[in-house]
């Protein structure tokens, strides 16, 4: 009897419950019991998400170095610059290898440039076949840059005097340079080293030598070769100068779609 009067509390305990079917815990409770992880449990009918792309394989068909020319983001080209845009009078003094290089920069940053050769020879093959064959053979310049044997023509109007004669002859250059620099001009250094005896830096040679002060001197300098420069490769530079503002225009004036340079005022 007793067992009799407990069927009914069972009964009301499982009330609503199908009788042919047995009771167990929920599906998710048992998956986790059973120490299953989520990827081996069976599939109820839920679509697939689609698999996501490895992002350092979406661009395995592209090449990995940039093409060559503007990109987005990047500055404008010279042609772009000139509308509209006043361009930079700038003078390079030295027409080896390092200074016909920076002045394909300077020229694709949209400036005007103007080359000091020592020999006049090379001065004529510059402006006559748009080459230097000397130091930088196979590669065409930009129209906007040209040359000269004359100092004086070659500082004319320029807001930018480039310096880039081998570090032990730049004394005995600026001496003779002196006289025709332009008294507001900001002078750069693109050399590298000390003068022997003075072991001064080369940014010292050239305040003694011009008075110029802090605020007039600055300093290109990198990692740097003037053939793939030349070849338009992506390069970058520091530029330095005590002056926070020269800093600042003398970044926008070197900056090409190939070279960045970094402002630093150390």
């Amino acid at each position: 009897l007793q067992q009799a009067r407990s069927l009914p509390s069972q009964e009301r305990h499982d009330e609503g419950r199908r009788p042919d079917r047995p009771r167990g815990p929920p599906r998710d409770r048992a998956a986790d019991a059973s120490g299953d992880q989520p990827g081996h449990r069976p599939d109820h009918g839920r679509a697939h998400r689609p698999r996501r792309r490895d992002p350092r394989r979406a661009t395995s068909g592209r090449a990995l170095r940039p093409p060559q020319g503007r990109r987005g983001g990047d500055r404008q080209s010279s042609q772009d610059q000139q509308e509209g845009i006043r361009m930079t009078k700038i003078a390079v003094f030295g027409a080896g290898s390092w200074g016909t290089a920076f002045s394909i920069v300077l020229a694709d940053a949209g400036n005007d440039v103007t080359i000091w050769g020592r020999r006049e020879e090379v001065c004529a093959t510059i402006n006559e076949r748009r080459e230097n064959t000397d130091y930088l053979p196979g590669i065409e310049l930009p129209p906007v840059v040209s040359a000269t044997h004359d100092a004086e023509k070659a500082v004319d109007g320029a807001e930018v005097v480039v310096l880039a004669v081998p570090s032990q002859t730049l004394r005995a250059n600026l001496i003779e340079w002196a006289p025709v620099l332009p008294s507001g001009a900001v002078l750069v250094s693109l050399m590298k080293g000390v003068e022997l005896g003075s072991l001064k830096r080369m940014s010292e040679v050239v305040a003694e030598v011009t008075g110029a002060g802090p605020e007039r001197i600055a300093v290109v300098s990198g990692p740097n070769l003037s053939h793939e420069i030349a070849r338009r490769e992506p390069a970058a530079s520091v530029v330095a100068c005590t002056d926070e503002d020269v800093v600042q225009q003398l970044q926008a004036i070197v900056h090409s779609p190939t070279f960045r340079p970094y402002p630093s005022v150390d």
